[in-house]
């Protein structure tokens, strides 16, 4: 069945979960505005479903209704009874769209009350469009349908029956959406002790891939059943917007979403009204492209604030992981001793182990890049099996070898070695599809599982 797909920008997040029976006409994101003249235009067979969601109404009630009054025309002369759906969290919208649905019998408005659109109601928006058009269509009068989403889980607490997966760290979560592990390291990562919680700083250079393995390391403990928050320090570059569409979107309309971080901060006790739910077990804080507020972070981006959120973390969540790169860690140096390990992202390549290297000298003073050595345990981020040093292959053990070699000063020894992501062309995709690499197939989940089992190891 074809849906045309109104989402902006959400069009890459949505599309990713949609299946049979439905297809999407449209490729690319597409905006109410433009539908109508696509439709027009086009010598394909007409939608048989439309759903529109906030994103692909960016122009201003106004503007928009009259944009939705004008597709609305055109289908009600393709095809009488083709359904358009709105799905909305502006409880406004019901009654700026109720004239319109008195004159157009397919016109539904479904409301959400999270910052971000559920993907739970897409699917049963359109399994209930489904279920009526085997039903010999709508007939007359709108679509009624309404959206009661599960209740929240809180950390520590879990639905249903246990899996022996990672029992000991498992509290509560995940639902029917969160993805579930296939690869086979449940038996390693049980051995790790019962009941703990873990704070895991990923970290290392600008460019190195530390933001994409943060977000991936959380993605893949998220599935494995632990309840896990991830905490964007790099209030600079915010890079973990990129791998959540619609946050920074919704950010714009509600500016305490905005300012998810500094309000963790300033009172982390009231996490479960100023982080994000991203889905399940998985959470997220940042701060929106839109804030710039530098007093509120001059006041509340400090070690104090930090040492104070990672306090209040462990006691809801299994694992925190931190977005920290190395320059960020100047502001932060008396909070490092809160933090179990530190996965430090480095590329097999000579440039990047002394651009590391060097940023700890810049960074740190000796005490703190001690204990950062101590700590460490080395992501090689980007690995290329062909790359060479002195004729010899540069293999993810050499990468720690050297960083331990006496180049530095300030890091003499050599750190564990945690893991490695392979390069690949399909790294970019994540950010479009709004679905980690993690999630891609079984390679990536198995290097990110094990390197999630060595973090996790001896730490705490």
């Amino acid at each position: 069945m074809r849906v045309l797909l109104l989402a902006g920008t959400a069009h890459g997040y949505i599309t990713a979960h949609i299946a049979d029976p439905w297809t999407t006409m449209n490729d690319g994101s597409l905006r109410v505005r433009e539908a109508a003249g696509l439709l027009q235009n086009s010598t394909l067979p007409g939608p048989e479903a439309v759903v529109i969601t906030d994103e692909g109404l960016p122009d201003g009630l106004a503007a928009d209704k009259e944009s939705v009054h004008t597709l609305l025309e055109h289908l009600s002369q393709a095809r009488e009874d083709t359904p358009v759906i709105i799905l909305t969290r502006d409880p406004g919208q019901r009654e700026a769209w109720s004239s319109l649905a008195r004159q157009y019998l397919g016109l539904s408005v479904l409301e959400y009350h999270t910052p971000r659109l559920p993907i739970a109601l897409v699917k049963q928006a359109l399994a209930q469009l489904a279920d009526r058009q085997r039903n010999n269509g709508l007939g007359s009068g709108s679509l009624e349908m309404r959206f009661t989403p599960a209740r929240e889980s809180e950390p520590g607490e879990l639905k249903g029956k246990k899996r022996s997966f990672l029992d000991r760290f498992r509290s509560k979560g995940k639902d029917a959406e969160a993805i579930q592990s296939t690869d086979p390291l449940s038996r390693e990562l049980a051995n790790i002790s019962r009941g703990m919680s873990r704070v895991v700083a990923v970290t290392g250079h600008r460019g190195s891939g530390l933001t994409s393995t943060a977000v991936n390391l959380a993605a893949e403990a998220a599935k494995r059943g632990l309840n896990t928050i991830l905490v964007d320090m790099d209030t600079e570059y915010r890079g973990i917007n990129l791998y959540f569409s619609g946050f920074d979107e919704q950010a714009h309309k509600d500016e305490h979403l905005g300012s998810s971080l500094i309000r963790m901060l300033a009172k982390p006790q009231d996490y479960r009204t100023n982080a994000f739910p991203v889905q399940g077990n998985l959470w997220m804080t940042t701060l929106s492209y839109g804030f710039q507020d530098k007093r509120a972070i001059q006041q509340f981006y400090t070690s104090e604030k930090l040492a104070g959120l990672l306090s209040a973390l462990r006691n809801n969540f299994n694992l925190v992981v931190l977005d920290l790169p190395l320059d960020a860690m100047r502001q932060m140096e008396s909070a490092l001793i809160h933090m179990d390990t530190f996965g430090l992202c480095v590329p097999n390549n000579l440039y990047s182990v002394l651009s590391t290297l060097r940023n700890i000298e810049l960074v740190l003073e000796r005490d703190s890049a001690a204990y950062l050595n101590a700590k460490t345990k080395v992501i090689v981020t980007r690995y290329n099996h062909s790359f060479r040093y002195h004729g010899d292959l540069f293999t993810p053990e050499k990468v720690g070898e050297l960083l331990g070699s006496g180049l530095s000063d300030s890091f003499r020894y050599e750190p564990a070695l945690a893991g490695y992501v392979p390069a690949s062309a399909e790294f970019d995709q994540q950010i479009e599809s709004d679905i980690p690499i993690v999630n891609s197939g079984p390679a990536f989940e198995r290097a990110f599982g094990t390197i999630l089992l060595r973090l996790m190891e001896g730490s705490g």
